[in-house]
C-alpha cells in the first residue's frame, strides 16, 4: 500500500511501468512471465528493455499500491502473483487516455556512421555493411518469432489484434532500413572530392528536402 509521505503526491511512472501495468491488467502474471512475454512479444519492437530492467518494477508498483500481490507455493517454490488494483486501473486509464508521443530513435551504428570522417570511405562502407547485417539478422529473428505465434497461437487473445499489426510496423521498419542501406552503398560508391564535400553533401540535403516536400503535399501539410 502507498506510505504516508507518497498518498498525497501525484504518482508518476515511467513507461515501463505503465506496460506492465497495462499487461497486469490484462492478466495476473509473476515478475518472470512479464519479463518472458515481453521478450517473446511484438511489444519489444515498441519498449526494448532488458529482464534486469524489467524484474523489480513490479515490486515499486506494489510500493505504490497500484498492484496486488498473491502468493503460492508451486512445487516446493514460491511465486509472486501481481493483480492489479482499482486505483492502478484508474492511474492506467487515464494514461491510456492522454496522447503518445512521437517515436524516439536511438541507433548506435547510425551514430558511430555519423562520426566516421568522410576521408575514409572504405570506414564508411564498413559501417553501411555492419547495419546491413543487423538488419539481416532482424529478419531472421522477426520471423522466427512470428513463425511461432503462426505454429502455435498467440501469448495473450486480449491484444492479439493489436500485436499482429504491430508486426507489419516491425516488417516496415526493417524494409525502410534495408532500402536506406541500398541508397547509401549508391551514394558511397561516388563520394566527392575531399576538397569539394559541401557541394555534394547539399545535393544530398536538396533531395532530402524534395522528398520530404513530396510527403507534405501528399498529405496536405503547410
Amino acid at each position: 500500500m502507498p506510505t504516508a509521505d507518497t498518498k498525497d503526491k501525484p504518482i508518476k511512472l515511467n513507461t515501463t511501468a505503465y506496460c506492465l501495468l497495462g499487461l497486469i491488467e490484462l492478466k495476473p502474471q509473476s515478475a518472470y512471465d512479464l519479463t518472458k512475454f515481453l521478450e517473446r512479444s511484438m511489444l519489444k519492437y515498441s519498449l526494448p528493455r532488458t529482464p534486469s530492467q524489467l524484474y523489480n518494477e513490479p515490486k515499486k508498483l506494489a510500493k505504490l499500491g497500484l498492484v496486488s500481490t498473491e502468493t503460492e507455493t508451486r512445487q516446493g517454490r514460491e511465486r509472486t502473483e501481481y493483480h492489479i488494483t482499482p486505483m492502478g486501473r484508474e492511474l492506467l486509464s487515464e494514461w491510456l487516455s492522454q496522447p503518445g508521443e512521437a517515436a524516439k530513435l536511438e541507433f548506435k551504428s547510425l551514430l558511430k556512421f555519423y562520426l566516421t570522417g568522410a576521408s575514409d570511405p572504405q570506414a564508411l562502407r564498413d559501417r553501411i555493411e555492419e547495419i546491413k547485417q543487423q538488419n539481416l539478422q532482424e529478419i531472421r529473428d522477426v520471423h522466427a518469432q512470428i513463425s511461432r505465434f503462426t505454429a502455435k497461437g498467440v501469448i495473450l487473445k486480449e491484444v492479439a489484434i493489436n500485436a499482429a499489426l504491430t508486426s507489419r510496423f516491425a516488417v516496415g521498419q526493417i524494409k525502410a532500413r534495408l532500402q536506406w542501406v541500398e541508397e547509401m552503398q549508391a551514394l558511397l560508391a561516388e563520394l566527392p572530392d575531399e576538397e569539394d564535400p559541401e557541394s555534394w553533401a547539399i545535393e544530398v540535403y536538396r533531395q532530402s528536402q524534395e522528398d520530404l516536400k513530396g510527403l507534405m503535399d501528399e498529405y496536405q501539410l503547410d
